[in-house]
């Protein structure tokens, strides 16, 4: 299961049962604020998101990975990790040859 917290006015809470769920509620209504990922579809949409706010070129969203399987969770949280010491590595590189 998944859930995605859609942009603020009062919160509104969205789950995703699977990854095209995930992926088209993106699509069709942009980045959410924050997103929930579990252990069962968690590495497609990590790797998903990645390459979706890589290609926006913009920062990744606030997010919790939540699993009974720890060492899933790690790799799914390393995967959102990733993308987040590499854009802030590149803001920082940028900055510096300005």
């Amino acid at each position: 299961m998944f859930s995605v917290e859609a942009h603020n006015p009062a919160v509104k809470l969205k789950f995703q049962y699977s990854f095209e769920e995930f992926k088209s509620t993106i699509e069709s209504s942009g980045l959410p604020e924050f997103f929930y990922l579990d252990d069962v579809l968690g590495m497609d949409c990590a790797k998903w998101i990645s390459e979706h706010c890589t290609k926006l070129d913009v920062d990744m969203p606030s997010h919790i990975v939540h699993t009974k399987k720890r060492v899933e969770g790690k790799k799914i949280a390393n995967v959102l990790a990733f993308y987040i010491f590499h854009r802030n590595d590149n803001k920082y590189l940028k900055n510096k040859n300005e």
